[in-house]
């Protein structure tokens, strides 16, 4: 059979074969509930483009190509079997290998919420490289590399091998075969693969098996994914992307688990408006990293976290990036929206301030409940309950709707908003104090938007800034409660005093609810400056108010 007629058929076989199982594995998949879980160490933006697509991916296309492998090697006459083994074993086998490596990698990931660690991967992936190029060498004594236009340049076995290994271990980090189903990559995954698999002749026969499946199941690629440029467009344009945000992410990735790089805080300890003597002299070093004095708390927080980046600032509230790439409104207030609920300030003052939040953000009003510390969950169709008298609204902690149009809100001073939302379906958010937390509000939230036809591994859930670790103590009498309750485990005792992780109870609540993307803001709103309200933390004049966590699907 000509070489030529052999390729073409290989590389049709590889489309047909992605095309056609494609969707069928795919669906099983999304059955499975194989949902991919964005990696901590992984750039910030994968939060939107990333989550929730479905993994193990590559195992399509590896099974494809070894299919063809075979198939060719039944093909091809004796006389070319011979050379045919050897010379693709070595692309075959530490594609096998390597892609083995990332289904481990992501099984792991989808099960325990967590990959392998990136140092032991690349260990892996070295062994399989020095493996490949030892046997590349001894087997055809190659000690030289081809250089286009030059021709080959001999540059001794060791060289080779050390080069061969960084060539390999690179270009499988940057293919990423089991990388799941992400946005438009096909046309870059054969740049990178067609080269390798010609190095010798023949061997473009595996270079086409190993692309062609990508372009097959590109017919299959489905939400959230977008499927081409102008998608992409139209996310940027919706979800916004200032270049702030990323920069910001990216100085937070190494921050201890607890300790909070608050946006605000940083831009006036810069400008030495802080009122923390501790901080003041440090500059804007804290911003990148953190609090020393947080520095011994991380074991109260838990390593379920996804996300552990900074809140986007943007009109004098902070931006949740996680749930804001869903489509959706959601954030918390600062001090410079004045106080909204629930505090020392005139009513009617704080009234026109939720007023003004919510034209702000395109609502017509925001929904409000009379909180109580309680696990109470109310559905609301309106706002109505945010303009009616105090007397008038529903007494509960939590709240959530199915339409669009509908602002949510939450006030808090020191307690943890919890806001959950998936891309299309009903939202919700809690008010979870120390007694709400140990009460399981949390949970309760969660159970009533799963009644409502959610789908918990489709929910992602946004844990705003609240006091933490660093600074809330309770007394002996709370903790036995709250050790009752059953939250004892986030129970510390540091320096005398005992501490309460709320952070991490309610990110446990949300685990065992089902949930995989909870991104935590881990800004401490007593040790966060003055932009921020504090119960704990009043000013010089013993005021405090209230800032208001906020979520609502657009019209």
């Amino acid at each position: 059979m000509p070489t030529a007629i052999l390729s073409l058929g290989v590389m049709l076989s590889a489309f047909l074969l992605g095309l056609v199982v494609g969707g069928p594995y795919i669906r099983l998949l999304r059955r499975l509930r194989m949902g991919k879980q964005v990696r901590r160490e992984g750039p910030p933006s994968h939060l939107v483009t990333k989550q929730g697509l479905v993994t193990f991916g590559g195992v399509l296309f590896i099974g494809v190509v070894a299919v063809l492998w075979l198939f060719v090697l039944v093909l091809l006459p004796e006389d070319q079997r011979g050379d045919y083994v050897p010379q693709t074993i070595v692309p075959m086998g530490t594609l096998l290998v390597v892609g083995l490596l990332g289904a481990i990698d992501d099984y792991v990931n989808v099960v325990y919420g967590f990959g392998i660690r990136g140092r032991h991967k690349l260990v892996w992936q070295a062994i399989v490289g020095i493996v490949a190029a030892i046997y590349i060498h001894r087997h055809f004594g190659v000690t030289g590399i081809l250089i286009p236009h030059y021709g080959e340049w001999l540059i001794g076995a060791v060289p080779f091998v050390i080069l061969a290994v960084f060539a390999m271990v690179a270009m499988s980090n940057g293919v990423n075969l089991t990388d799941g189903l992400h946005r438009g990559r096909s046309p870059r995954v054969p740049l990178v693969q067609r080269p390798p698999g010609g190095v010798h002749d023949g061997r473009h026969r595996l270079a086409r098996a190993r692309c062609d499946p990508h372009d097959g199941r590109a017919h299959h690629r489905v939400h959230p994914a977008p499927t081409g440029r102008r998608d992409r467009v139209r996310r940027r344009n919706r979800v916004g992307h200032p270049p702030g945000r990323l920069v910001q992410a990216a100085r937070q990735a190494h921050l201890p688990h607890v300790a909070a790089a608050q946006p605000l805080r940083a831009h006036r300890v810069a400008r030495g408006e802080d009122d923390d003597p501790f901080l003041a002299h440090r500059g804007a070093r804290r911003h990148r990293r953190g609090d020393p004095r947080l520095r011994d708390t991380g074991a109260a927080a838990t390593a379920m976290s996804i996300a552990d980046v900074a809140w986007e600032e943007r009109g004098a509230t902070l931006r949740s990036p996680l749930l804001e790439g869903l489509g959706l409104v959601a954030g918390f207030t600062t001090r410079a929206l004045g106080s909204m609920a629930g505090s020392v300030f005139p009513l009617d003052e704080q009234a026109r301030n939720r007023e003004t939040l919510a034209r702000s953000l395109g609502f017509a009003g925001v929904v409000r409940t009379k909180q109580v510390h309680g696990n109470a969950v109310v559905y609301v169709g309106g706002f109505e309950g945010g303009s009616a008298p105090l007397d008038l609204w529903p007494v509960a902690d939590a709240m959530w709707t199915d339409r669009a149009g509908v602002l949510l809100s939450v006030a808090a001073a020191d307690c943890v908003p919890v806001l959950v939302a998936a891309r299309e379906g009903p939202i919700g958010a809690a008010h979870a104090g120390w007694e709400g937390t140990s009460k399981g509000v949390t949970t309760a939230l969660v159970s009533a938007l799963v009644a409502a036809g959610a789908d918990p591994h489709a929910l992602a859930a946004a844990i705003g800034p609240s006091i933490g670790p660093c600074c809330y103590t309770i007394d002996e009498a709370r903790a036995a409660m709250v050790r009752e309750r059953g939250e004892g485990d986030h129970l510390l005792e540091r320096d005398g005093a005992i501490v309460f992780d709320l952070w991490s109870a309610n990110e446990a609540e949300l685990r065992a609810a089902g949930l995989r993307a909870i991104e935590v803001a881990r800004i401490c709103t007593r040790c966060g400056g003055r932009d921020l309200w504090s119960f704990r933390g009043r000013d010089r004049d013993g005021r405090y108010g209230t800032q208001l966590a906020f979520l609502g699907r657009p019209r």
